[in-house]
């Protein structure tokens, strides 16, 4: 007999022997782990994927309502045969494109499509609309088609202008029900969202309990093996006494863990309760984020309230009381937060202030039906905003350095080298005419100051006459535009020295402006492209006076077509 117990006593401890039981319980609650996580993960890729989608599609399904109210608005733009010509197009344009795109948007909710946003990305949108959904999205189309059909043709530029009259009462009539339907749309796509997400983080939460239940049960197989085992080599007591002491390394070893992770995050993570305090422990990127120490009883509130706008700090103080409101959805309140990508201002040692931009994320932590705390994770991402200004400010500059270089590609160089010649020359005048001490020196003089803008005035419209002579379209329009701020300030009664600083900013423009030409310039003639890189054309191998009669002759076509008039010009 007891040759039997130790040999049984032997197989259990024996991990590599193929009939130990033990082996295989490991294995077994081994895989139910790693089903469990990754069944948790799949779904809350799922799930942030169809949060994603969520959005957008109630973002789509708002700008609907949107484009309704403004083609009532461009409909009575165009009414207006008052109206220039070019504030007309513009309206066409805009029209057209917005019936177009609800058009296009209120047939990818029918069938589900994927629609390219205005950066060219695919965004995905609801597979296909709920029967719930469906029946709303046919009446709005029912309402919408003869209305689109109605005002399409008012887009084109030899529309009928009596027809725009019962257009835009038909429109003004459907607009009010139109509205209430895309809003009752709207409310149908965030109930399928929500009762989608439901779904699946129940799923999700099944799966997670499964996996900590079979996590659980790993050590605490092992602690009965190790008991059982030890109950077998020693007395109740010593064996009483190695599990306390089994219990308190585990504690302590928990601790630890728990103590690294709070040292490691990059995010600062804290606790809060209803007032605002901040509990005792918190991760130790929270004081660097916020620049102050001891931030353990301190108050959230207070410390925003320093470093934020009185109108943001308002709107934060209305969050975080619906936050603690139990009554209120928590998936609803996350979606309006407002402190995400949030600018605070901390004092600077050396004077004024230090912007940073921070990002708070917040979870519920309930107890019963009470909301007892709220979990806060904020995160420094300034680098993150900071980068991606820089790269629209970058694809701005690409795009302008574009329109300037298609602008000037067909100007000879002569011609060009001209123009720049005389742009130097009208801004160091408009430059001459707006010096600072001349607006301290007029005082409440407004003769003195309305002559400078005459003098600015005349310098820009010389630049303004010269690009449209030479179809330079890029800086026609840039001198054009400045033309219209000197118009602003003429007609205003009373102008002070402040009145002038949209004027040098309008001015700093049109000189980057121009070094771009001339940089644009030099390259092209170093790469020998175009007429730049001659140096003389067939144009410029004319007589000076035949030359400018063509230049003449093509600016008269050019602003007659603008103006939808019948020119002709005879040398």
């Amino acid at each position: 007999m007891k040759v039997s117990s130790s040999v049984t006593s032997s197989n259990l401890g024996s991990p590599t022997t193929d009939k130990n039981p033990a082996t295989f319980v490991y294995g077994i609650l081994g895989l139910v782990c790693v089903g469990a996580v990754g069944g948790v993960i799949a779904y809350s890729l799922s799930l942030s994927s169809d949060a994603a989608r969520s959005s957008e599609t109630t973002k789509m399904v708002a700008g609907m309502a949107t484009t309704v109210q403004k083609t009532v608005k461009n409909l009575q733009l165009i009414s207006d045969r008052a109206a220039p010509k070019q504030t007309l197009n513009a309206a066409q344009a805009e029209l057209k494109s917005g019936v177009e795109n609800f058009t296009l948007h209120l047939k990818a909710l029918e069938t589900g499509a994927t629609i390219e946003n205005l950066a060219g990305k695919p965004k995905e949108y609801l597979p296909r609309a709920t029967e719930s959904e469906l029946g709303t999205i046919l009446n709005i189309k029912k309402n919408w088609a003869p209305l689109a059909d109605e005002i399409l043709p008012l887009t084109n530029e030899n529309f009928r202008p009596e027809a725009v009259p019962a257009a835009l009462q038909n429109a003004t009539a459907k607009s009010g029900e139109l509205v209430t339907q895309i809003d009752a749309l709207l409310d149908q796509v965030q109930a399928t969202d929500a009762n989608a997400s439901a779904t699946g983080n129940g799923i999700r939460n099944a799966l997670t309990g499964l996996g900590c239940l079979a996590l659980l049960a790993i050590p605490a197989y092992c602690l009965y093996l190790g008991k059982k085992k030890e109950s077998q080599r020693a007395d109740k007591t010593v064996a009483e006494l190695g599990l306390k002491s089994s219990k308190v390394a585990v504690m302590e070893r928990a601790k630890s863990e728990t103590d690294r992770i709070m040292e490691t995050v990059q995010e600062g993570l804290f606790l809060i309760d209803e007032k605002g305090i901040i509990g005792e422990h918190y991760s130790n990127a929270l004081p660097i984020i916020f620049r102050q120490e001891e931030l353990a009883g301190l108050n959230l509130y207070g410390i925003l309230q320093r470093h934020l706008s009185q109108k943001m700090y308002n709107t934060a103080k209305d969050f975080f009381t619906m936050l603690f409101d139990g009554n209120r959805k928590e998936k609803t309140i996350l979606k309006v937060n407002p402190l995400t990508d949030v600018e605070i201002n901390f004092p600077d040692p050396n004077g004024g202030f230090i912007s940073r931009y921070v990002e708070f994320s917040f979870r519920r932590v309930m107890a019963g039906e009470k909301v007892d705390r709220i979990f806060v994770a904020v995160r420094d991402v300034t680098n993150q905003i900071l980068l991606e200004k820089r790269l629209r400010e970058s694809e701005k500059n690409k795009d302008r350095e574009l329109e300037i270089l298609l602008s000037i590609i067909h100007v000879p160089s002569e011609d060009l080298s001209g123009f720049i010649d005389l742009v130097h020359e009208e801004l160091d005048s408009v430059n001459t005419a707006m010096r600072a001490e001349d607006f301290a020196n007029a005082g409440g003089r407004q003769d003195s100051l309305k002559k400078q803008l005459l003098q600015a005035f005349r310098s820009v419209h010389n630049i303004n006459g010269n690009a449209a002579l030479l179809r330079l379209v890029y800086f026609q329009k840039a001198a054009h535009a400045f033309e219209e701020q000197i118009k602003n300030l003429q007609d205003r009664p009373v102008l002070s020295g402040d009145d002038f600083l949209s004027l040098v900013v309008a001015q700093a423009a049109l000189r980057d402006d121009l070094s771009n030409l001339i940089d644009l310039r030099n390259k092209l003639k170093e790469m020998g492209v175009g007429n730049l890189s001659t140096a003389k054309t067939s144009a410029t191998q004319d007589s000076p006076a035949s030359l400018l009669a063509e230049q003449l002759r093509q600016l008269v076509q050019t602003t007659a077509t603008d103006l939808n008039k019948v020119a002709r010009l005879e040398v």
